[in-house]
């Protein structure tokens, strides 16, 4: 029997990327056939009608260039947060990372559809954006202050096309998988378990996005990375949207940490506890600098 389901943004998620999938279609192919023209008509419709309602903090001309030296060697990204929910308590994630001077693997059940088994790793994404999106599920969500386009939107957009292509030419890997995979990631009330590490109402994975977190006091994180090697080999749906990797990875390959403006000087200050250099930047810095590029870019159409 299907769960009773209480939230609503997994329905949303669907509208939304069904709604957007021409959109990105138009854009990816644009993009791969040198279509200029195309390209800058499909970014200004993006602007105005996808990335909608954006009201931003504005930052002078050196804070932009301190953002953009700390951060112009990160090509991954990974969010995160200050907390998340354990077994038994509440876990400072950014403590243990700092305390074990490394990001470690977790139990990762979604790799099961590129390979068949499931395994030990870390996410990491190549777009600043989509690790932004997955910041905000440890805050706000959608209801997070100064964001070019909301964490919704984001997700939805991006992964439409991936889920358009899973259910479509990947469907009999997708099968074969399937039971194995919801037996791995779902509760006995049918509720996939994977957002409720940042909030105990989670229902499915885009309840996340949409609910924020229900941790007091937690906040988004985001860390960029550079100098990643052997990264697992995905398969062909799953390399072009994800990126894995088996190992811990060591805090000498963080570019710099964003997290809200807010908190700046409290991460700054746990940092210089542990005579631990890297620089801290406000999200809303990198949400402003975001907003200035074309929408292609920040979706790695280059």
């Amino acid at each position: 029997m299907p769960p009773n389901r209480t939230n609503t943004y997994q329905k949303q998620f669907i509208r939304l990327a069904l709604k957007r999938l021409p959109h990105h279609v138009a854009l990816c192919i644009a993009t791969k056939f040198h279509g200029h023209r195309s390209v800058t008509f499909l970014n200004t419709y993006a602007k105005k009608h996808i990335i909608t309602n954006t009201k931003l903090k504005i930052f002078n001309a050196d804070e932009q260039q301190q953002y953009q030296r700390a951060a112009q060697d990160a090509n991954l990204w990974h969010g995160t947060g200050r907390y998340q929910h354990g077994q038994n308590e509440d876990i400072d994630v950014l403590k243990n990372i700092r305390t074990s001077g490394a990001l470690r693997p977790v139990e990762d059940a979604y790799a099961i559809f590129s390979g068949g088994e499931i395994m030990q790793s870390i996410s990491l994404t190549r777009l600043r954006v989509i690790a932004r999106c997955y910041a905000d599920m440890h805050g706000n969500g959608p209801g997070e202050q100064n964001r070019y386009g909301g964490a919704l939107t984001w997700v939805s957009y991006y992964y439409g096309l991936f889920y358009a292509r899973l259910y479509g030419l990947h469907l009999p890997t997708l099968r074969r998988y399937y039971k194995t995979w919801h037996s791995l990631t779902h509760d006995d009330n049918g509720h996939n378990t994977w957002g409720k590490k940042v909030n105990k109402d989670s229902q499915d994975v885009w309840d996340s996005f949409g609910l924020g977190s229900d941790i007091p006091g937690n906040y988004p994180i985001i860390f960029g990375l550079k100098n990643i090697k052997d990264t697992v080999q995905l398969s062909r749906v799953f390399q072009d949207y994800e990126v894995r990797v088996r190992q811990t990875i060591s805090l000498s390959n963080v570019t710099h940490i964003e997290v809200p403006q807010s908190k700046v000087k409290e991460v700054e200050r746990l940092l210089a506890r542990h005579s631990c250099r890297i620089p801290v930047e406000p999200i809303e810095l990198g949400e402003y600098i975001a907003s200035q590029r074309p929408f292609s870019d920040l979706l790695g159409y280059t």
